[in-house]
């Protein structure tokens, strides 16, 4: 019985795409990444897009 039982999942912390516009200056001239798409999601869904690209899709 013991099979049966599907385990829970838990949310996984994604962020959206990252590009050259992520990065920005602070106050001083250095550099910083920022990333406005953060999520919480399934786990599995950050394999998606990765599917989405893939010939054999």
């Amino acid at each position: 019985m013991d099979g049966d039982i599907i385990e829970p999942t838990f949310p996984s912390l994604f962020h959206g795409d990252l590009w050259s516009g992520n990065v920005m200056p602070d106050g001083q001239g250095s550099p910083m990444l920022i990333e406005p798409a953060v999520y919480m999601g399934h786990h599995e869904a950050d394999a998606i897009p990765v599917l989405w690209r893939s010939e054999e899709f």
